[in-house]
């Protein structure tokens, strides 16, 4: 209270804070000093129940006539309130410059004058560094001197309605260029207070060229796509497609629809090889085209005509500078355009591929190089289909000559079965009679005949007994050949069995082992089956005819992977350098007075088993056998077809 100062108890250095009596008493000596009758500091003081207040203190020095300071005077205000005010004031801008100078944002401060024209307050480093400049020289200066872009992208109108009107502004790509930069921001502009506005802004120029590579590699992977999709689609096509035209048309369309080309055609040489001519095209230039049966001269005269000359792709990225094109009044709008060529398996050029487009350098690396190798798998696939056209056509000339030449052998093999019936019944008649007149002689006048003559009769009649078996043999031969075949189960073991008993009733007092294998089944014709192992069981029987201990077996075995079945015996055998005589007709490798036959027998076995679509060989050695096999469709495979 006053009291407490008039009283003496407490000087007013007493109240004064302890931090700030220094420069207190600091300051007042130097105003005492100087020439000044007043000063005003500011400081802190104790109040009594020890709360601590600031002071504004407005002080004039009282002097004598000698100007020697006798005393102060003074007011002190309690200005703690607004102290702390203009404290928290300084923070905060501080904090707001701390902020604005760390921020990763570009931020600039703009106002408008008294002409509404924007004027550059502040820049913070962050948007130095994206602008790439100083902006403190810059201060002061209308927008469109700082800061040039701006006016090329036609937005300052759009900043001074933020300013007056405190709307909203956003771009979410802007771009800026002056002679410092070129960037692409993205820009929010707001008002900060009337009149003034602030603009943040990123630099996105990185990542929309991020953005625009993601675009273009999707592009590039969409496109591949497309171009390995049109390839496999391609492919299957000239694989599944023998028609050469509808392969042609199907190639054109499906490489125009998936690539979206302008136009897309093919032309194959002619003949003379002097045209190319047009045999597929799309839309309806390609149709007019193909109405009139367009051509074009092989050679230097246009694209596809040098391509096919040359046996060489020729790429126009700009058709405007290509000096041999050929200008098409019906494709007005090709910019445009390659040929590649149809190549051969021989490398000769067939025709060429056109693909034409409606944009400059429309054509990649990627696209050229998938394009030539479908035209690669095409001019293949055009020469598959034109041989496979071909191949038909002969089938079916030869189809017509086999009908033709099978129905001239039908009607020869009519007239050869009647022939030989007729020969068969016009020489059994009189070969009887010789058999029998020659018995009668032997039997009623042998004792008058001599010995001579009676052998000249027997003679005559092993001629014709012999005769008579050779005209049955090829009888059988000439059935087996021409007889309609039954396919069913043949139980083999069973039939080897059945003939093996008829020989051994024939001559039970022969010793001869048979060894017959169980279970034998195949695929055939009974009857000729019969007529087989007859043959080849009855020769076995005769063969070894002049053995002690004879032994015939009958089985079956693998040769190359293949069942064969054998006969094998230890008779006589033969010489394997005459093998291939054995199966000929009426070729015998023993004189009959040894081992009695016609030489027939064989070739008939041969026909049968070639009929069933198999085969028979022999094997052997003069005097230690012989062994025939013969191979036939089994049981397990005739199931599973």
């Amino acid at each position: 209270t006053p009291d407490d100062f008039y009283s003496g108890r407490l000087t007013y250095m007493d109240i004064v804070h302890p931090g700030d009596r220094g420069h207190f008493l600091e300051d007042a000596r130097r105003y005492q000093d100087s020439e000044q009758d007043s000063y005003e500091q500011h400081y802190r003081i104790v109040a009594a129940d020890g709360s601590v207040h600031w002071v504004e203190d407005h002080a004039w020095l009282m002097r004598d006539e000698h100007g020697v300071v006798t005393h102060h005077q003074g007011i002190v205000l309690d200005v703690t309130r607004r102290h702390e005010t203009e404290v928290a004031l300084r923070q905060s801008d501080e904090r707001y410059r701390n902020i604005i100078e760390a921020i990763p944002v570009g931020i600039h401060i703009y106002r408008l004058d008294d002409d509404d024209h924007l004027v550059f307050v502040e820049g913070n480093p962050a948007a130095d560094r994206i602008m790439e400049m100083d902006s403190r020289p810059l201060v002061g200066m209308r927008i469109e001197k700082a800061f040039p872009g701006f006016v090329h992208a036609g937005i300052i109108e759009a900043y001074r309605q933020v300013a007056t009107q405190g709307i909203s502004w956003y771009a979410s790509q802007l771009g800026y260029q002056d002679r410092h930069v070129n960037v692409i921001l993205e820009v929010h502009a707001f008002r900060i207070l009337p009149r003034e506005l602030g603009l943040a802004f990123l630099d996105i120029t990185r990542q929309k060229q991020v953005e625009r590579e993601q675009r273009r590699l999707l592009e590039t992977l969409r496109r591949r796509s497309t171009q390995l999709q049109t390839a496999a689609a391609a492919s299957k096509a000239a694989s599944t497609i023998l028609d050469p035209e509808q392969l042609i048309i199907r190639a054109v369309h499906l490489i125009q629809e998936r690539f979206g080309f302008y136009y897309v055609g093919l032309f194959l040489t002619d003949e003379s090889g002097e045209y190319a001519v047009l045999r597929a095209g799309t839309g309806e230039a390609g149709r007019r085209m193909l109405e009139v049966g367009h051509r074009l001269r092989v050679g230097n005269t246009s694209m596809i005509g040098w391509c096919i000359a040359h046996g060489k792709a020729r790429i126009a990225l700009d058709v405007g500078e290509e000096a041999i094109r050929f200008d098409n009044p019906l494709l007005p709008e090709t910019r445009s355009e390659m040929a590649l060529p149809l190549l051969s398996r021989g490398r000769k050029c067939i025709g060429a591929l056109t693909v034409q487009s409606r944009a400059e350098a429309a054509f990649t690396e990627e696209d050229i190089a998938v394009l030539q190798s479908m035209a690669d798998q095409l001019a293949i696939a055009i020469e598959n289909a034109s041989l496979h056209e071909e191949i038909r056509r002969y089938a079916a000339e030869l189809e017509q000559r086999v009908a033709e030449r099978t129905a001239e052998l039908a009607a020869v093999n009519k007239e050869l079965e009647a022939f030989a019936y007729s020969v068969s019944h016009d020489l059994r008649a009189p070969l009887r009679s010789m058999d029998g007149f020659s018995q009668a002689l032997l039997e009623d006048y042998g004792d008058v005949l001599d010995e001579t003559g009676r052998d000249y009769l027997r003679r005559v009649r092993n001629a014709s007994q012999r005769m008579g078996q050779l005209i049955d043999d090829l009888l059988t031969l000439s059935r087996v050949t021409r007889r309609e075949m039954h396919f069913t189960r043949v139980d083999l073991t069973a039939l080897a069995r059945s003939v093996a008993r008829e020989l051994r009733e024939m001559e039970p007092e022969r010793k001869v082992e048979v060894v017959i294998q169980d279970g034998l089944l195949a695929r055939g014709d009974p009857r000729l089956m019969t007529i087989v192992l007859e043959n080849l069981l009855n020769n076995a029987w005769k063969f070894t005819g002049k053995r002690e201990e004879a032994r015939i077996e009958f089985g079956s075995t693998l040769v190359d992977g293949v069942e064969a079945y054998y006969v094998r015996d230890n008779g006589a055998g033969f010489d394997m350098a005459y093998a291939d005589k054995l199966f000929g007709a009426f070729q015998r490798l023993h004189r009959a007075t040894e081992f009695p036959g016609t030489g027939v027998g064989l070739a008939t076995v041969q026909r049968i088993i070639h009929r069933h679509g198999g085969r028979v060989w022999a094997e052997g050695a003069v005097g230690q056998g012989a062994t025939f096999y013969f191979t036939l469709p089994s049981v397990s495979k005739e199931a599973e077809k």
